[in-house]
């Protein structure tokens, strides 16, 4: 009597089993990007927002200034237009910008002053005229993808 009964042989499982570890190995890379992307994503817009509360901040100063009946410019030291190695800084504490080199603190609203160390620069550019000036905010950060930076430009008039 024959034996009807069909296995597998050693071979296929192995195949099988090979096939299996190359797909999971895939899945695997594709959910570790996915997780890389959404953590960018998420600091990305926390970049978006910290750059509009840049320049929120600086219409701020420069409203608060003609509230005081002061010059509109008062609140603005000498912050440069474009230069990479010095900037200025505000945050939602102070109504005056400031030339330092600080990263963003959390406890629990970003500012400098208390808090934990984030990972985000706020950079603020400003570029005079006469009877306006351009400020530039720029919010830099980095992370496991590398170097990011996110910018603004909003131009500010002496209307009053």
């Amino acid at each position: 009597m024959k034996n009807s009964q069909k296995s597998f042989t050693l071979l296929e499982l192995l195949v099988v089993i090979f096939i299996l570890s190359i797909s999971l190995g895939a899945m695997v890379s594709v959910v570790a990007k996915m997780i890389s992307y959404s953590s960018f994503n998420k600091s990305k817009f926390i970049a978006v927002y910290l750059t509009q509360e840049g320049v929120e901040l600086v219409r701020n100063a420069r409203d608060n200034n003609w509230i005081a009946g002061q010059n509109w410019l008062q609140s603005f030291p000498d912050c440069p237009s474009s230069s990479p190695a010095v900037w200025c800084e505000i945050d939602y504490n102070d109504n005056l910008l400031t030339t330092n080199d600080r990263y963003l603190k959390s406890d629990p609203y970003f500012n400098y002053n208390s808090g934990v160390d984030t990972k985000f620069k706020r950079k603020i550019y400003l570029d005079k005229g006469v009877n306006q000036f351009l400020a530039t905010v720029s919010v830099s950060w980095s992370d496991n993808l590398g170097e990011h930076n996110y910018a603004l430009r909003e131009r500010l008039y002496n209307w009053k």
